[in-house]
């Protein structure tokens, strides 16, 4: 080791101390002084600062892998090394390990110093003028180049990658880099049963609050299909059920866009809501088993009673299984029972789906209906009809 290496050392050293010192002192300023705007700039500064921070830690990483035995440092892999030492997980090791052979420098058989895999990427990254997200991308899109693309070709799409990451937020930036692997890689590596072998779509289990994941892999037919459906039913102001009248044809109101503080993926919720039941009541499913496809829900007497609460104002039309009345048995010193509470108590779905009581008195509304109630026995107990109160639109987000 020579004298370079030992001053090298005592820099890296010193540059640590003030790095956190300087961070101890920035934690133990006020910022009362400071204009929003500055307050902005004094941001993009810690993240430009943040950005460039890894750009380090790739050479160091990198140096740790050609150097270090994990075996004298007490685990069976560098990996596993640095999950031991830095307490995070294995992925996140081996992601920086990856990170390091891209982005960190070389060297050669010889001993020779290499520049980095990515290096124009690995400018920015020092220059703090990429962040993760765009590292990830241009990773991602790096490794799909074709294998026989010419070296040229490749070292100038790993520099067009970089230079659009310092461009455009994530979101952006991806599509162009997409764009970019189709014009080099038009016809790409797909197979057309490969990507239909991928496709699939899963209901996950009922969770015990009620709610459930969906995943999928959708094919692009699938995808074009549903992005116009989204486009028109998941904007701002579209099929929202805190609206009193929600829009679900035509174009929404300004007042209902400015209203609507769903996010997008509640706005895509309740298009899928408001699409499976325009499916639903078209009536064009046929039949399954013997009945017409729709949502069936059964409860019983016991469920219903278990939803019931005190409600003051509520004068419910109850008939006892004897066939009296209410106000029949007031003369016999009994009160009335009380009033439904939608807060408490499950229905059942043909299909084991769990459903609130209160989700259950809304979806009775969207169509004429019978209602049938049955003892634990099975015997029925009351049967009753309900006209439609909504109109068709409305019954499709109520």
């Amino acid at each position: 080791m020579g004298n370079s290496a030992y001053a090298d050392r005592d820099t890296v050293l010193a540059a640590l101390a003030a790095a956190e010192s300087a961070a101890a002192a920035l934690a133990g300023c006020r910022l009362d002084g400071f204009t929003p705007e500055e307050l902005l700039d004094v941001l993009a500064r810690r993240q430009a600062l943040a950005w460039a921070a890894p750009a380090f830690d790739h050479t160091l990483t990198a140096h740790l892998a050609a150097t270090a035995d994990p075996g004298v440092l007490g685990a069976a892999s560098l990996k596993l090394v640095l999950a031991e030492r830095l307490r995070i997980s294995r992925r996140a090791a081996a992601r920086r390990l990856a990170e390091a052979a891209d982005l960190g420098p070389r060297t050669s058989l010889d001993g020779q110093p290499l520049e980095p895999r990515l290096p124009t990427l690995a400018a920015a990254v020092a220059a703090g003028a990429i962040g993760p997200e765009h590292v990830d991308i241009a990773r991602d899109i790096y490794r799909q180049l074709p294998a026989n693309l010419d070296p040229d070709y490749r070292q100038a799409a790993e520099a067009d990658l970089a230079g659009l990451a310092t461009q455009f937020a994530p979101e952006q930036y991806r599509t162009l880099a997409t764009h970019l692997l189709t014009i080099l890689d038009p016809d790409g590596d797909y197979q057309e049963r490969a990507r239909r072998a991928q496709r699939g779509l899963t209901l996950g289990p009922q969770r015990r609050d009620g709610m459930s994941a969906l995943r999928g892999t959708l094919t692009p037919e699938a995808r074009a299909t549903l992005e116009p459906i989204l486009a028109k039913l998941a904007a701002p102001g579209m099929c929202n059920p805190n609206d009193e009248h929600p829009c679900v044809s035509g174009t929404p109101s300004q007042e209902q866009i400015s209203a609507d503080q769903r996010s997008a993926a509640q706005r895509g919720h309740d298009a899928l809501i408001a699409l499976s039941r325009a499916v639903l009541a078209a009536g064009d499913l046929g039949k399954l088993n013997g009945l017409p496809v729709t949502v069936v829900i059964t409860t019983t007497l016991a469920e219903l009673q278990t939803a019931a609460a005190t409600h003051p104002d509520a004068t419910p039309n109850w008939t006892t299984t004897n066939g009296n009345s209410a106000e029949d048995n007031s003369s016999n010193g009994s009160s009335a029972p009380p009033a439904l509470n939608p807060d408490n108590g499950w229905a059942i779905t043909a299909g084991g789906t769990r459903v609130p009581m209160r989700d259950l008195l809304r979806m009775a509304s969207h169509a004429y209906h019978y209602l049938s109630l049955f003892d634990g026995h099975g015997r029925a107990l009351w049967l009753g009809r309900s006209k439609r109160l909504a109109t068709a639109d409305q019954r499709l987000v109520l």
